[in-house]
């Protein structure tokens, strides 16, 4: 009780192996990717069929710019593959 003392070392939480779980990788680490340029066109289609626009990408690898789409600038950015819609919504 009280506070830590300054000059001890932080301890790292236990890890509790559960042979039971297992985690399922998701289907954009098992399945290849479309090119940048497919990622962009495949979002922006179903962008436009509910009325927003994207306004954002991350896409593994990536390098950081603004990409002209059909009805805004996208900013493109490197990480997990995902898209950012106008309405928040992210895909």
């Amino acid at each position: 009780m009280g506070r830590p003392r300054k000059n001890q070392p932080e301890q790292a939480p236990e890890t509790v192996e559960n042979p039971a779980v297992t985690i399922e990788p998701s289907a954009t680490q098992t399945e290849a990717l479309p090119s940048l340029k497919e990622f962009v066109a495949q979002h922006e289609d179903k962008a436009q069929e509910t009325g927003v626009v994207v306004t954002r990408i991350t896409y593994p690898g990536a390098e950081t710019h603004i990409r002209q789409g059909r009805y805004s600038g996208i900013h493109i950015t490197d990480g997990r593959a995902c898209a950012v819609y106008s309405d928040g919504s992210k895909h």
